[in-house]
């Protein structure tokens, strides 16, 4: 097989990977609101309290929320792989989009008792805000899916080599070091042609 052949295996087995994650992550905020919503039909029919009924639409809100995130990660990718994505780059404050983005998640943060700590810039840097609170969304959800009841987890930003540099680090489990490479494959564009 020639190179180009190969490679472009190698892309369409990154893409399948991507794939299988994203409707993994698709599903469980499509579980979560089928199962509010029928907690919501059994409040109409008197079978559950208002204050159930409540807080399984609050849930719903939330999980349409995040799906909507997880779409617009999906067109992200697209935009990514076909070199139209741009950035709206400005002076941002990233101490107030982490904050902004843990008062996000304020809800479930304190149904799972966890303690955030943040240790961001102060000062304001030229980065594309939206993009860089839609990556720490994405990185604080995983966080919180693995941190342990009663955890911790840090959230951090520097600027390193004049580039910004986000940690989020949590309590859970750690990956093993040889694995983490291939969690998140990387996906590579094919170079234009003439």
């Amino acid at each position: 097989a020639s190179a180009r052949d190969r490679e472009s295996g190698g892309i369409g087995t990154r893409r399948h990977t991507l794939s299988s994650i994203v409707v993994h992550d698709l599903k469980s905020p499509l579980a979560s609101l089928a199962m509010n919503l029928m907690l919501a039909e059994d409040a109409l029919a008197g079978r559950v309290s208002a204050d159930l009924a409540s807080a399984a639409l609050s849930d719903c809100h939330t999980s349409t929320r995040l799906l909507a995130r997880r779409i617009e990660n999906l067109v992200d990718i697209a935009r990514c792989e076909t070199g139209t994505m741009v950035a709206r780059r400005g002076p941002t404050s990233v101490v107030d989009v982490v904050v902004g983005v843990v008062a996000s998640r304020a809800r479930e943060i304190a149904l799972r008792n966890v303690r955030v700590e943040v240790d961001a810039l102060r000062s304001p840097v030229f980065v594309d805000g939206i993009l860089v609170g839609r990556i720490l969304e994405n990185l604080l959800d995983n966080a919180l899916r693995f941190t342990p009841v009663s955890g911790r987890i840090r959230i951090g930003a520097s600027c390193v080599d004049r580039s910004l540099e986000v940690l989020v680090a949590n309590d859970g489990p750690s990956i093993a070091r040889d694995r983490r490479a291939s969690l998140l494959p990387r996906i590579e564009r094919e170079p234009r042609r003439p």
